[in-house]
Formats: structure tokens, C-alpha cells, sequence
């Protein structure tokens, strides 16, 4: 399965999204040419943003919580009442996995399908995954003020991040 990305005013300049779509000829999709490679690495909240380099090499780019993936949309009552494995296996990318496709592909497929395309890139970066401690993440989310996150939203992310991290890591055992 290709992997086929939505595009982001944020990752791309406008001039590059558009001259990524008139090649593909798609609509609100880019496609990379043969000459691009993505280079794709997890992290334990699944928030892949890509950059586009002079050197047509697509590289991971500092992210944040851009698609709700940590339930930042979420109210305190929402987060208490919602199972976080419902809500992390409900999240979607924005990458398709072809170009006929109507839905983008789940952010653990994402994943497989890259980490299945480069088995060695997946494997280094399923190791750093595994070198990150509930306690880092604990001490991380111990730093944001609490005018800025409630001990409920928190509590909710650590558990995606850690309910994520446990799932990345498991597609190990399934790859090569």
C-alpha cells in the first residue's frame, strides 16, 4: 500500500503544496514524488508532522497536539466518562493509503505501513520509544501550569501516550 499524505500550510509552503497537487493531480492531497522520501518516526501520541527540505526529503518536524490526539477538545466530564483505548483507536492521520481511498488511514496504520516500507528505520525508532519512562512523561506534564492543562486532562493524555507507546511497540513482534 502507497502511502499518500495530506498537506499542512504549517509543514509545506503554499508554492510547494501547490506544485505537489498539480503533479499528483489530486485535490487536497499531496502525493511525493519518486524522488521524495518520508521519513517517519512514532511518537507515543501518534502526531506526525512533516518538513520539506531543500534537499526534496521529507524529515519529522516539532509538533504539538494539532489533531486532538491527547483529547485537548475533550471537557473534564468527556475525559472522565470516555475509555482512552476507544478514543486512541478512533484517532485518523492525515495520510491516505491510496488516492481513491474517502478515509485516511488510522495513526496506527500510518505507522505499520511505514515501519513495514523501512523495517530498520521502525526498529531504531521503536527502540527510542521504548527508552521513554512513564516517569519522563510524568515529570513532563508535571511541568505545564495548571492555568494551562486540569489534573483530569493530564491524566487522560499520560494514559493515551502510554496506551499508544504500548501499542507501537507491540507491531515490533510483526515486523522483519
Amino acid at each position: 500500500m502507497g502511502l499518500k499524505r495530506t498537506t499542512s500550510k504549517k509543514s509545506f509552503s503554499r508554492r510547494k503544496v501547490a506544485a505537489i497537487r498539480s503533479a499528483a493531480g489530486v485535490r487536497n492531497k499531496a502525493v511525493p514524488t519518486t524522488s521524495e522520501t518520508a521519513h517517519l518516526a512514532p511518537s507515543a501520541s501518534e502526531t506526525v508532522n512533516l518538513a520539506s527540505t531543500t534537499s526534496k526529503t521529507a524529515h519529522l518536524a516539532p509538533s504539538y497536539d494539532h489533531a486532538s490526539s491527547l483529547g485537548r477538545d475533550l471537557s473534564d466530564r468527556q475525559r472522565q466518562k470516555r475509555s482512552v483505548e476507544a478514543y486512541a483507536n478512533k484517532c485518523f492521520s492525515a495520510f491516505y493509503g491510496s488516492v481513491d481511498d474517502k478515509k485516511p488511514l488510522k495513526t496506527i496504520d500510518v505507522f505499520d505501513c511505514a515501519a513495514r516500507r523501512f523495517p530498520n528505520a521502525a526498529h531504531i525508532w521503536l527502540e527510542r520509544l521504548e527508552s521513554i519512562s512513564k516517569a519522563s512523561i510524568v515529570d513532563i506534564f508535571h511541568r505545564i501550569p495548571n492555568t494551562r492543562i486540569s489534573p483530569i486532562a493530564a491524566e487522560f493524555a499520560q494514559k493515551i501516550l502510554e496506551f499508544n507507546q504500548h501499542r507501537l511497540l507491540n507491531l515490533r513482534k510483526t515486523l522483519p
